[in-house]
């Protein structure tokens, strides 16, 4: 219901804006020295009312406040309930499609020194990203690495100046490099220099187990402001103190999340996806026996005056856009396979608690 509103927030977050809710009143904190995108302000405007409703429903089941765990009476600390389902799946068959990647073309003067001190600055700032998971008797625990450990890999650009197409593969093999769970770093960057005057590439690769879509904005966010300072001789880190790490987050979930809540969530669950079958969509070429990984996505453009429309039509009905369009897509599906019980997968930053929002 308020996946329109996460994502406005999501937005607002990526472009430095604060929103918060002060009794019924919507409250923003705009960013100094940014021009703010005036799309997004009326976007919020828009919806002002469905962003009031999440808030109050987000604090009406924000029950606890996540603190700084006591890590020395748990031992072992545990991985969260989606680290651990990444983790079972690495065991099972590899994790190549839980790579997160992103390919960086650098132009103008680079300070390498400066890069090299955001980078660690970084990994020193958000434990998940130098944390390994082992186990014990079949039962993963997360170790983390201590500070400045953490180093950037640099390549000899030279070969690929005039080879574009072994530069591709080159950056194919890299992004494809499988991650040893219980060794590696969950971030990988290697810099790829020099490939002209003054151009560079910068490859990195973050596993899912220590990152997600939200992760992205704040990691970037966070690598232009330490950047900034390391280049300014800053000594002092701008950004503010975190108020936990992921690891504290992963503990609180496994205390909060037992007994009778855990067993009613699951519950909900069970009855919700009872007796659900695959989707039979009549297609040219049968269903194989074993699952594979082949796919593709299909982009297209609304146009202005469809989505004026639909939007209109939403505000009617009192939905969001995306329950609307999510509408129309079962429709289709419908046609297609004769099924009436269609369940539709979507992705979600589910970042309900305020403490973790800063947190890759």
């Amino acid at each position: 219901m308020y996946t329109e509103a996460i994502d406005i927030l999501f937005s607002a977050k990526q472009e430095g804006i604060d929103i918060v809710l002060n009794g019924d009143q919507l409250q923003l904190k705009l960013p100094k020295n940014k021009k703010v995108d005036k799309k997004l302000l009326d976007n919020i405007k828009n919806h002002k009312q469905l962003i009031i409703e999440f808030f109050k429903n987000h604090q009406g089941t924000h029950i606890h406040k996540i603190n700084k765990a006591d890590r020395v009476s748990l031992g072992r600390l545990p991985l969260s309930f989606g680290q651990e389902r990444l983790w079972f799946i690495d065991q099972l068959e590899g994790s190549l499609l839980y790579h997160m990647s992103g390919v960086l073309r650098l132009h103008g003067p680079l300070d390498i020194g400066a890069l090299v001190v955001a980078f660690r600055g970084i990994v020193n700032r958000h434990e998940v990203l130098r944390t390994v998971y082992r186990q014990q008797d079949g039962e993963p625990y997360q170790l983390i690495r201590e500070k400045d450990q953490w180093q950037l890999c640099f390549v000899d650009g030279l070969p690929y100046q005039n080879d574009p197409a072994g530069l591709q593969h080159f950056t194919d093999e890299l992004i494809h490099q499988p991650f040893d769970l219980s060794e590696d770093s969950m971030l990988r960057a290697h810099l790829i220099t020099p490939l002209g005057q003054d151009e560079h590439l910068l490859v990195l690769v973050m596993h899912h187990i220590a990152s997600d879509g939200w992760s992205e904005a704040v990691f970037v966010r966070e690598l232009v402001s330490l950047y900034d300072a390391a280049i300014h001789n800053q000594e002092a880190s701008p950004l503010p103190p975190l108020p936990i790490q992921y690891a504290d987050y992963a503990i609180w979930q496994r205390q909060y999340l037992q007994g009778e809540l855990l067993d009613k969530k699951v519950a909900y669950w069970k009855e919700k996806l009872s007796g659900v079958s695959p989707l039979q969509l009549p297609t040219d070429y049968p269903r194989p026996a074993v699952q594979s990984t082949k796919g593709a996505v299909s982009h297209f453009t609304i146009d202005k005056e469809l989505k004026e429309k639909l939007q209109q039509l939403s505000q009617q009905q009192g939905t969001t856009l995306f329950m609307t369009l999510l509408a129309a897509f079962k429709v289709l599906l419908y046609r297609y396979s004769g099924q009436q019980d269609i369940c539709v997968g979507t992705p979600t930053a589910n970042r309900t608690v305020e403490e973790i929002e800063d947190l890759i």
